[in-house]
């Protein structure tokens, strides 16, 4: 779930840096909010939007999630979510190797979203990084 959200954030990040914004409330103005900035610029239904959605995802995917602290596998496999298998070969093998490689994807944009997020803290940290 992690390796998710972080495809998901930096995709965010190079879309916000781009200038590309979602339409929405004129009362909010998107001409000087960075990436970092940004949720500061939201009003609070927008955060209870935000919130809401947070809730909603980690209660659909908190099932069996205790048991899995215990290492019983039975109820749910560990990082399915419970959607998006439709897509994977039914080959047990090719399902495999895709997993991996979403496993690999994910932990990369674990990586760049925390080097982005420590070159904005710490200027000059991440020599060459465009998103500031």
């Amino acid at each position: 779930k992690h390796g998710r959200m972080s495809m998901l954030a930096i995709t965010g990040v190079m879309v916000q840096s781009a200038g590309i914004h979602l339409p929405g409330n004129a009362d909010i103005s998107f001409a000087n909010a960075d990436w970092a900035m940004a949720p500061t610029t939201l009003p609070p239904a927008a955060w209870g939007q935000v919130l809401f959605f947070i809730g909603l995802a980690e209660g659909q995917t908190s099932a069996g999630l205790f048991d899995l602290w215990l290492g019983n596998t039975e109820k749910r496999e560990p990082g399915n979510l419970g959607w998006g298998t439709q897509f994977l070969s039914k080959d047990k093998k090719a399902a495999d190797k895709m997993r991996l490689k979403e496993l690999k994807n994910g932990r990369l944009a674990m990586l760049a979203i925390m080097g982005v997020a420590f070159n904005h803290v710490i200027p000059g940290a991440l020599p060459g990084c465009m998103y500031n």
